[in-house]
């Protein structure tokens, strides 16, 4: 079956959009696995807007179309990407789902121009997002987006801003989460999709390694990681986690600093600040890239250390920050309680 190729720009919502108000029983969320997505924009973020609202989280990679769906929602979120097969069922069964809302938190439309990424990546997002556009299409009433920016480039789906909800770790620990007894370390803990910053950090980390030897770098990827840091003493590259496995695993492990660059490039300055939660539940203190998302949300010596997207500045800005075990302490009490006091938006239902 041929599919037309999805445009640069989201579906527009169905005509007759259902006004905001819930109806009788519980928000249904169909998420395509468990996914980093599903927790920080809806699962935390319905817990403590709609605490009186049983959520329901349904696997559509694992479930047959309408498999332990209830017999009424008040509201089903399609997170990213759903089977065919899902939406044709919700089509046929719209009366059971109240309001049906998409949530997207990158800008999946536009991923096959996004040459940064895999291109293995891109085009598994793209035929997932062309192959449902006419459903969604058909089938929502509206559309929840993660970032100011996406809310602007897909003005025409008339979307509203869900901004990321703070997940501590598992196992809380009741120390500072720094062993002051262990070497300095630090981290990157990007994914397949940051390609580009894992390489671009391979000589920022060499230079530091140089210079400050007993440091300690941890982060994550295959044999193609493995490959660009070989070399390099004191680096560790894990195997990559499912999610559930990164949230266990941030239980049991600590830094005094997490990484977190971001080459400007139009796919990055639609994403949202996700790695800002991800170093705090580390117990560690942050460097981030100057520049979208990063410059919005860290306050530069307070909440974060923002740095240009230049090498040399990086180096000088991680190895100040392993020389300095209690300002990285001070900084990441003040991220943390900022982490856990502040909620972003989140529209009304």
């Amino acid at each position: 079956m041929m599919v037309r190729p999805a445009s640069a720009t989201l579906f527009v919502p169905r005509a007759g959009r259902l006004p905001p108000g819930l109806g009788a029983g519980p928000l249904v969320v169909l998420s395509p696995g468990p996914i980093p997505t599903t927790d920080f924009y809806l699962t935390a973020n319905l817990a403590g807007h709609c605490p009186q609202r049983a959520v329901q989280v349904l696997d559509t990679r694992r479930s047959a179309a309408g498999d332990g769906f209830p017999a009424q929602a008040a509201a089903v979120f399609i997170v990213r990407h759903a089977p065919p097969a899902w939406l044709r069922w919700l089509l046929a069964e719209r009366a059971r789902c109240g309001r049906v809302i998409y949530l997207l938190d990158d800008d999946i439309p536009a991923v096959l121009q996004a040459t940064e990424l895999p291109a293995g990546y891109r085009l598994r997002t793209w035929w997932r997002h062309a192959r449902m556009h006419t459903l969604l299409a058909a089938l929502c009433d509206a559309v929840w987006v993660s970032t100011p920016e996406l809310a602007r480039r897909h003005a025409a789906a008339l979307p509203e801003l869900c901004e990321p909800c703070y997940l501590p770790a598992p196992v809380p620990r009741s120390d500072d989460g720094v062993d002051r007894g262990a070497p300095p370390s630090y981290c990157y803990h990007g994914t397949r999709a940051h390609r580009r910053e894992i390489e671009w950090l391979v000589p920022v980390v060499r230079e530091v390694q140089a210079v400050y030897p007993e440091a300690r770098f941890e982060i994550f990827g295959d044999w193609r990681v493995h490959r660009l840091y070989r070399g390099i003493p004191g680096v560790t590259v894990r195997a990559p986690m499912t999610w559930p496995e990164y949230l266990a695993y941030s239980s049991t492990v600590r830094h005094q600093l997490g990484l977190a660059p971001c080459l400007d490039t139009p796919f990055n300055r639609a994403r949202a600040h996700v790695k800002l939660f991800d170093i705090t539940r580390l117990g560690a203190a942050g460097i981030y890239s100057d520049a979208v998302p990063y410059a919005w949300h860290v306050r530069h010596r307070d909440t974060g250390w923002l740095v240009a997207n230049r090498r040399r500045d990086w180096v000088q800005a991680i190895l100040q920050a392993l020389r300095d075990p209690p300002a990285c302490r001070a900084l990441h009490a003040r991220a943390l309680r900022r982490c856990s006091e502040e909620r972003g938006a989140f529209p009304a239902l």
